[in-house]
């Protein structure tokens, strides 16, 4: 296969192909019987007279008998507010069998798709039934699909979305508002807090954001953004009176949220579920209506095979789709 002939698949297709409903169902699958993942690398690298500081990551995965990948992700804060955000991301797949190039999608397209599905995956299976709110914390382009994957899948009565940039929040709720979704932007996010029976955070942010303090009884909490141990988006006392699930192993010495209170003794690793265990039933996610859950995603290969796994074989028979 030359060059001209390998395929790109663009973020318009990448959508298209990607329902949600579908989405989570190959996810739950991959996160039961995952591919070879070998550990993520992360390179983070420093601002310049000529360029903000960043990050890139590199993320391999290889399922036997279908695609061996690599997932490239550049992540400018610095840039957060240009149109698609902070991220950038490719995706080469290859076939596992021959060695042959089967195509490149667009990456951001694929991550944005399949963290959003990740996260309603966990909420199905942490959060309480029928949640009359969600707070979305965020007002990026992750925090837009969890907007849209949480409405199809979830089905919340309201949405409420907080920004440090207001505008954009308000900005944001009225897109919802126009497609007959019920938000409406907070300014407030202590007072939110109380009143939502889902919180989901999609932030750059390096200081808590959602305290314990304010998380009433029963509440799901999910958090998104972090994937740094430098990063926080809730504090100690927070993953410290919940039940806690991650969804990789890796993700409890990646992410601030848990490594902070692992490092203080807040709470145990052992303490700690991953999604699979919770899917497979081997751990317990939700007991009581009561019980405060957290679930904590730092973005795993495993999801962008699942999910590329789905594109290649809906573009190579779209009326599957």
């Amino acid at each position: 296969m030359n060059a001209a002939s390998v395929p790109i698949i663009d973020a318009v297709t990448v959508a298209q192909l990607l329902d949600y409903p579908s989405l989570v169902t190959a996810l739950r699958r991959a996160f039961v019987a995952p591919p070879i993942v070998p550990l993520r690398h992360s390179i983070a690298f420093p601002q310049t007279p000529t360029s903000h500081a960043g990050t890139l990551l590199v993320m391999p995965a290889v399922q036997p008998g279908s695609l061996m990948a690599v997932k490239l992700v550049s992540i400018h804060p610095g840039h957060a507010g240009r149109e698609g955000g902070a991220l950038r991301s490719t995706y080469l797949a290859l076939d596992a069998a021959s060695g042959d190039v089967r195509g490149m999608i667009d990456g951001h397209a694929l991550t944005v798709r399949r963290t959003a599905a990740t996260s309603v995956l966990a909420a199905m299976e942490l959060a309480r039934p029928d949640p009359d709110v969600l707070l979305i914390v965020g007002s990026g382009e992750i925090a837009h699909a969890l907007a849209d994957a949480y409405i199809e899948m979830i089905k919340p009565r309201l949405i409420r979305i907080w920004s440090r940039r207001e505008q954009q929040a308000g900005r944001f709720a009225a897109e919802l508002v126009a497609r007959g979704v019920a938000a409406e932007p907070v300014f407030d996010l202590r007072k939110a807090v109380p009143n939502a029976d889902i919180i989901t955070t999609a932030t750059l942010s390096e200081v808590p954001l959602v305290l314990g303090a304010d998380v009433r009884e029963g509440t799901h909490v999910d958090l998104v953004g972090g994937f740094r141990p430098e990063m926080r988006e809730s504090d100690d006392d927070l993953i410290a009176r919940a039940r806690v699930i991650v969804d990789v192993e890796t993700t409890r010495k990646e992410a601030g949220d848990i490594a902070s209170p692992l490092a203080a003794g807040r709470v145990t690793a052992s303490s700690i579920a991953t999604l699979a265990d919770v899917l497979e039933r081997r751990r317990p996610g939700r007991v009581l209506s009561t019980d405060v859950t957290v679930f904590k995603s730092a973005g795993h290969a495993l999801e962008d095979m699942a999910a590329a796994e789905l594109v290649f074989a809906r573009h190579a028979s779209p009326h599957s789709a």
